[in-house]
């Protein structure tokens, strides 16, 4: 592969399969260290998401509120 970087033209479909390879083996050396970080971030997300369809409500304190005022966090 290297000397065809030289001495003459690698055809794409090289590069695709090359990518493919790497992509199984980093995939499959670093995929279950990832879920097991992800996993739980996706989970709360969609826990959140799941919460806020149920039973949406207002915010205590909307900005839109004429009483509002710049740095009012109370």
């Amino acid at each position: 592969m290297i000397d065809a970087l030289f001495w003459g033209e690698v055809p794409n479909a090289a590069y695709a399969l090359l990518g493919t390879i790497f992509t199984g083996l980093l995939a499959w050396t670093a995929g279950p260290r990832i879920a097991q970080y992800l996993g739980p971030q996706i989970g709360a997300v969609a826990k959140g998401i799941g919460d806020a369809v149920k039973q949406p409500r207002r915010p205590d304190l909307l900005d839109n509120d004429p009483k509002f005022r710049e740095n009012d966090e109370k």
